[in-house]
């Protein structure tokens, strides 16, 4: 769904744009099969207006007819264009980025008039699982490879082709590597700067050793240099899902991921997805997970975070408060 946003101060609180269900961010015809995916998406990144107003979203969707159960191997990237604004609809254009690609982030660098798209994975065929009733069919096993690296795919048009930016031994670059390291990215539009922000694995925190590190570069071209980590307290999401200590979610962590990162007068801005960890206490399951009694999840009312930074330094003090929402799951509709 679109979001619109108010400010107030240095925060911002999101409502959902009034639009009519017709035009709703529908990326793909909902009928079966799907010829680019099934109809589960993940993110939904927009680069536009492009030269003749058109917008430009690029969202992950799934091989074989399968669910978001099967986001570790069956993930590639669509592209979709909407001539009637961010808001939609977009009606898919084709395959940008096969398998294996997830959580794309796409800007566009004015200085150098490039189109850039950055994926979580990397080029691997092979990845993707048979699927029925929506769910994969058997497992690859062990630790997944592709979900630790950031890869960049140029193109000059959003239309592509996207090309994958190289090493220097002439392969597919690992511009970072993390625990799903999905990436978000800030592209100066004066100097062409890059900003690269993405999952970074740091085993001193637990339950979620997901922490945010930082990377820049002078161009997309790279070199891409390590800035460092961000501060602990976008890390150090809540102990207990619940302040309430009789509730079954007080013994479930909470979690954030899949930032998106922008600047801002001065400032640099995370939206975040917030969520409840599957995992409680002692590595043991969330009870209220499948608990009848339990009520609704306290953390679906908070599920967009909202963090800014106190200067431009980036590295430096962030405001940020996992109960402290910019947007929850309501969608409204006009008719």
């Amino acid at each position: 769904w679109l979001m619109v946003a108010r400010s107030a101060g240095s925060f911002f609180h999101f409502a959902p744009a009034a639009l009519p269900q017709e035009q709703a961010l529908n990326i793909v015809n909902s009928s079966r099969p799907q010829p680019f995916g099934s109809a589960t998406t993940w993110g939904g990144s927009v680069v536009g207006p492009d030269e003749v107003g058109d917008y430009h979203m690029y969202a992950a969707t799934f091989i074989g007819d399968c669910g978001l159960d099967s986001w570790e191997t069956n993930s590639q990237v669509v592209h979709a264009v909407s001539k009637t604004g961010p808001g939609g609809p977009y009606h898919v254009a084709g395959v940008a980025v096969g398998a294996y690609a997830h959580n794309p982030e796409v800007a566009y660098s004015h200085r150098e008039r490039k189109y850039l798209l950055f994926t979580l994975g990397g080029d691997n065929a092979s990845a993707p699982l048979p699927c029925r009733d929506g769910k994969p069919v058997g497992t690859w096993g062990g630790k997944l490879p592709w979900l630790d690296t950031v890869r960049l795919h140029v193109s000059d048009s959003p239309y592509g082709p996207w090309e994958p930016f190289l090493d220097a031994s002439g392969h597919p670059a690992v511009v970072a590597s993390g625990i799903n390291a999905n990436p978000t990215v800030w592209v100066d539009p004066a100097t062409g700067e890059i900003t690269l922000l993405y999952g970074h694995e740091h085993t001193s925190w637990h339950p979620s050793s997901r922490f945010y590190a930082v990377q820049r570069a002078a161009t997309w071209k790279g070199p891409y240099e390590s800035l460092g980590l961000l501060p602990d307290n976008l890390h150090r999401t809540p102990d207990h899902c619940s302040p309430d200590p009789t509730s079954l979610w007080h013994s479930c962590y909470c979690d954030n991921e899949d930032p998106f990162l922008f600047k801002l007068n001065g400032k640099w801005h995370l939206l975040l997805h917030q969520y409840t960890l599957t995992i409680g206490r002692d590595n043991k399951t969330c009870p209220a997970m499948h608990h009848p009694e339990a009520g609704r999840d306290p953390a679906k009312a908070v599920v967009g975070g909202h963090a800014v930074s106190d200067s431009e330094d980036i590295l430096g003090n962030w405001s940020y408060s996992f109960w402290e929402e910019a947007y929850g799951m309501a969608v409204e509709w006009t008719s």
